[in-house]
């Protein structure tokens, strides 16, 4: 067995040893990974909130939808039709058109950050793209 003179150790041990000091520095910069990049909860923000008046596809079309007027977001001309502030804003702050709520504000149950990524989500209905 051929001995590593510096540290005593047989060879083949320490590249072994490398190799698991590498392994738990990576583990130990597991949780640094995960804080710095949230998951995209728009999906399922979506499908909690919004699919029951603006459906599963972004079209409208539910009874809630045609009732309160949801428009189609997969229609090129509904997505022109506002900015991706005027949607943040509309999302947290709600939505009122002749007096009546179309659109309750989700400013105490959804974060910025959850609604900049829901607005990215509205923005993938669009046909075409």
């Amino acid at each position: 067995m051929l001995v590593s003179e510096a540290a005593g150790r047989p060879i083949m041990a320490v590249p072994r040893l490398i190799i698991k000091q590498v392994m738990l520095l990576a583990a130990a910069m597991l949780p640094i990974t995960v804080l710095a990049a949230p998951p995209d909860n728009s999906k399922v923000n979506w499908t909690m909130d919004c699919a029951i008046y603006h459906g599963d596809k972004g079209n409208g079309d539910t009874a809630a939808g045609r009732y309160l007027g949801a428009p189609n977001y997969q229609d090129p001309k509904v997505q022109a039709s506002f900015t991706d502030e005027q949607a943040f804003k509309d999302i947290k702050e709600g939505l009122q058109k002749d007096g009546r709520m179309k659109m309750k504000s989700f400013a105490g149950e959804l974060t910025d950050l959850d609604i900049r990524e829901l607005v990215q989500y509205i923005r993938s209905f669009q046909k075409g793209k």
